[in-house]
Parts: structure tokens; sequence; C-alpha cells
């Protein structure tokens, strides 16, 4: 009997601990890990259980602490995620944008593919981690990811309160709505790196008289601000797209070339809210049309040949205001640049097949201007 009593007793002391256990684990599983510790005595209680060696929890607790970590950054959080991307770069930053501001609008986690980092990170600064572990990703995507393709629509449902959870955006995403309350952070985001600022310091020199920069100083923001400060004319970016845009299936379908009549509009009305005090560079995918059509004009260069793309959007986010056309890319340039836009009106065509994929009022911002 005194045995049998004994048996009892311990017994019923192992129940006790094993729900104290159990009550420790459930609350340690539904804690915040950016939050402290609810109860100092119940880790207390949980490390004499491990300590005293009567029970074995010690693998129990490391899958606890792995599951608050994924369960608090996923089940009490909202996720945006891009993993996929169409186009060029362009294209890339609205999509990176979208996704950027709806994380901001939502307070979510955002993910982007590392791929999409990597590319990203050759040309700016982009001071942005993931914030989820490839173990998040995998939890992830055993949820309910809802996914959204679109091409240059705004949804305003999408920014409502709690309009999404685990949210995955697909397709170019191309609507200043979904980012414009956050354009500032989005430019700090999108610094160029100095080793992009490095490749047309030379254009930049051979354009000023007094002012040199050299490699030690090829901070893009120092850049323009010392451009701003100390230029003795005001630069003017124009961004000339032909190319692909003169085939008949871009035609047909309302893309553009700008016309000559149009450039001069305004680059007269940059010359006359400057007073002339101006130099306009320009940027384009086809050069040589460009000297051509303004080799008798002193004020007006053209970015060398061996430019890539990044170094021509570069140089055109260090002016002052922009002159726009046609495609992703001048309205990224233009935005960067971050002053006054004058965009070409005629594109895209009018009751054309790119203007009802991508609506004027969901495309471009009101600070935009057109002639």
């Amino acid at each position: 009997m005194l045995l049998r009593g004994r048996y009892l007793v311990f017994l019923s002391i192992a129940i006790t601990q094993l729900i104290v256990i159990s009550i420790l684990l459930a609350s340690n599983l539904n804690d915040d890990v950016c939050s402290p510790p609810k109860s100092k005595l119940g880790s207390k209680l949980l490390s004499f259980f491990i300590n005293s060696g009567e029970l074995s929890v010690e693998r129990r607790t490391r899958t606890s602490q792995i599951t608050t970590h994924i369960s608090s950054n996923l089940v009490s959080s909202c996720v945006i995620l891009i993993r996929d991307i169409n186009g060029r770069l362009g294209n890339l930053l609205f999509l990176v944008a979208s996704a950027y501001g709806l994380s901001r609008t939502h307070q979510c986690l955002l993910h982007i593919g590392e791929h999409i980092l990597k590319e990203l990170r050759e040309t700016f600064e982009l001071n942005l981690m993931n914030e989820m572990s490839q173990e998040d990703i995998t939890l992830l995507e055993k949820q309910n990811i809802s996914s959204q393709y679109s091409d240059c629509h705004f949804d305003p449902k999408l920014m409502r309160p709690e309009a999404v959870k685990y949210f995955e955006l697909k397709g170019y995403w191309q609507a200043y709505g979904y980012f414009s309350q956050y354009m500032d952070e989005i430019r700090n985001l999108l610094s160029f790196k100095p080793n992009v600022v490095r490749t047309i310091i030379p254009f930049i020199n051979s354009v000023l008289s007094n002012l040199q920069f050299n490699n030690s100083n090829a901070s893009f923001k120092r850049v323009k601000e010392s451009i701003r400060m100390t230029s003795s004319v005001i630069w003017i970016g124009i961004h000339i797209r032909r190319g692909d845009n003169l085939r008949k299936i871009a035609f047909d379908a309302g893309r553009t070339v700008p016309t000559v009549d149009f450039l001069n509009k305004a680059i007269a009305y940059f010359n006359r809210r400057y007073r002339n005090r101006t130099l306009f560079i320009i940027a384009s995918d086809d050069k040589p049309y460009c000297r051509k059509t303004f080799q008798n004009r002193s004020n007006i260069i053209v970015t060398p040949d061996n430019f890539s793309p990044t170094a021509d959007l570069a140089a055109l986010a260090l002016c002052t205001d922009v002159i726009a056309t046609s495609g992703s890319f001048s309205w990224w340039a233009a935005v960067l640049a971050g002053g006054i836009v004058l965009h070409d009106e005629g594109t895209p065509r009018k009751n054309s097949t790119i203007e009802a994929i991508c609506p004027r009022s969901s495309y471009y911002p009101p600070w935009f201007l057109f002639s």
C-alpha cells in the first residue's frame, strides 16, 4: 500500500508537470517573437523541468521555436510576394514599386525573389532585405496564396483595410496609385550604385566646365546635388524611344514615336521657363537619328553610343526635369529625376489596344504635363 501511495503521488506530480508544460508550450506558440516573454515564472518553470531531467522536452522546444518564428511572420501578418517578372527594367521597376506600396499600405512583409533582387542590385542601392527565410516560403506555399495578374489597371479594392493576406503580384502592375504616396521612399531605394555613376562620370565631366567628379565622389545623390547647385544651366533630360515602336505591329497596337514637332515644342517650353539657361541631355535607342535631328542645336547633347540602358537611365535621372515620350523607361526616367515631367500626349494612340490595356488615368500621375 505504501508503494502504491508513493506511485500515485509521483504520477500526480508527473501529470501536473505535463499540464504546465503543455500550457507553456501552447503559450509559446501563440506569442509574437518580437514581444517580451509574458511570464518570467513560466520560463523558470520550463527551464526547471528541462534541467531536472524529469522530462525531455528539448526536441519539442526547438520545434516550438521554429514554429513560433514562422507563425509570427505568416499567421499573424500578411505577405506580399513577387517571384516572376516580365519585360525589361522599366517593367520590373513598376512591379517592385507596386509590391512595395501594397506592403507599406497594409504593413505586410515583402518577399522579392532572390533573382529579382540580384538583378536590381546590379543597378540600384536597393536597401531591401527579404524578411522571410526559405522555411517561411515553404510553409507559405502550403497556405492559401491568392494572386492577381495586372497590366496597368488600378484596383482600388486592394487598398482597403485587410484586402490582402498572402498575395502574389503577377504581370506588370503599371499603375502609379499603388505606390504614389511612397514615391520619395522609392526614389531613395532606387538610388544608383556608385559603379553605375562611375560609368557616366567622363560624360558628365565633359559637359561641366566648373565642376569635375572622380571615382572617389561618385555618389549619385552627391553628383545630382552638385549639378543642381553649381551648374550655370538647368539640365533637362529627353528620352526618345523609336526602335521597336517603328514596327507595324507596334503601330497597330497603338505605340507611337515622338514627332519632331512635339520635341521642339517641349524644348521651347523649358527654354521659356528657364530663360534659355538650359542644357538638354538626350538618351535614345536611336542615337544617330537624334544627332542628325538636333545637330545644329548647341544646347542639346546625346549620350555616348557605348552607354548601356542603365547608364542612359542614370544620366536622365541626374537631370532636373524630363521630356518623356513612350514606354516605362521614359516613365521611370521622369519619376527618378523628380522634377517637372512633360509627356507626349500622342502616346499611346487614342482608342488603341494599348490605351485599353493601360488606361491613362491609371498609368499617368496627375503631375505629368502633356503637350
